[in-house]
């Protein structure tokens, strides 16, 4: 790498450095403007939750916990054995290997570099143990088993180390490739998905919402609101045939999706498709809820 390459890629961490002071400044005044809102990313109010879940009548079988345990030690053990064969130079065996689907581990440098090598099975390795202790406790309420499990499964999946930026091997290539810049794209992105969502909760902007309008490129079949109350609208499309089935379809979508789901562009529309058959349509467009509707 040249000099200059160097001094680039320095110059954009002091702007990251920066850029993620301001962020964390913002998550703080975020948080002190909700009391909900920071107990969401109170690691003690989530531990007192579990905790609590977890002294609710819980049976413990020793035996099973005592052989988790065991093997826990015994893979972690022979990890550091064939870490340390590795690091030396000498070929290695895998003490363990993520499923076949799992495809977080997919570059090539989680089993042909040594450090993200370790950092991939050490991972696997705790999360077994943690899913063994799950499974060596039996709970007295269903829905507390169920919840304990729950969070335990969100646990092991935030921890992964494919979720941070020095022990992602594909970040590390990005970085370097664009000199930088990626990081500075990301938290961009970061500080505006957290400017725009609500303080009990943070959304992260999955698709460009700028590049489609109503009418223009989304939901261009033609029709008109016949009927609306406070939940929901009534759209009838304009018939395509001079004359249709007497039976009309109705679409009433879930909640949660927007009633053009059915209707996306001129390709991808069973809407326009049942028109051009001869049926008349309707479509139910619902309200998006607020506080008023809570």
């Amino acid at each position: 790498m040249e000099q200059q390459d160097k001094q680039e890629i320095l110059d954009t961490l002091n702007q990251y450095a920066e850029q993620f002071n301001s962020m964390v400044q913002k998550i703080l005044t975020r948080q002190a403007d909700s009391n909900d809102a920071a107990k969401m990313f109170d690691p003690q109010h989530l531990q007192q939750l579990l905790t609590t879940k977890l002294a609710d009548k819980v049976e413990v079988d020793t035996s099973k916990l005592v052989e988790n345990q065991m093997e826990f030690m015994r893979q972690q053990t022979e990890l550091w054995q064939q870490a340390s064969r590795a690091m030396f130079g000498e070929k290695a065996e895998a003490v363990v290997s993520e499923s076949r689907g799992d495809k977080r581990f997919s570059h090539t440098d989680w089993n042909e570099n040594p450090v993200f090598n370790y950092l991939k099975q050490a991972y696997l390795i705790n999360s077994k143990m943690l899913q063994g202790m799950m499974d060596s406790m039996t709970f007295a309420d269903p829905k507390s088993a169920e919840q304990v499990k729950f969070y335990t499964r969100q646990y092991i999946n935030s921890v992964a180390p494919t979720n941070y930026l020095f022990s992602n091997p594909d970040v590390c290539e990005e970085i370097l490739k664009s000199k930088g810049q990626s990081m500075l794209k990301g938290i961009e992105n970061f500080m505006r998905d957290l400017e725009q969502s609500p303080l009990e909760a943070f959304k992260i902007t999955q698709t460009d919402m700028s590049a489609f309008e109503l009418g223009e490129n989304l939901a261009t079949t033609e029709g008109k609101v016949v009927y609306q109350n406070d939940l929901m609208q009534l759209i009838h499309y304009t018939p395509k045939k001079a004359k249709t089935y007497a039976p009309p379809v109705l679409f009433v979508p879930p909640f949660i999706n927007k009633y053009y789901i059915l209707d996306l562009d001129e390709k991808k529309s069973a809407v326009k498709g049942l028109l051009e058959n001869g049926f008349s349509v309707f479509m139910i467009s619902w309200v998006n809820p607020d506080k008023s509707l809570a």
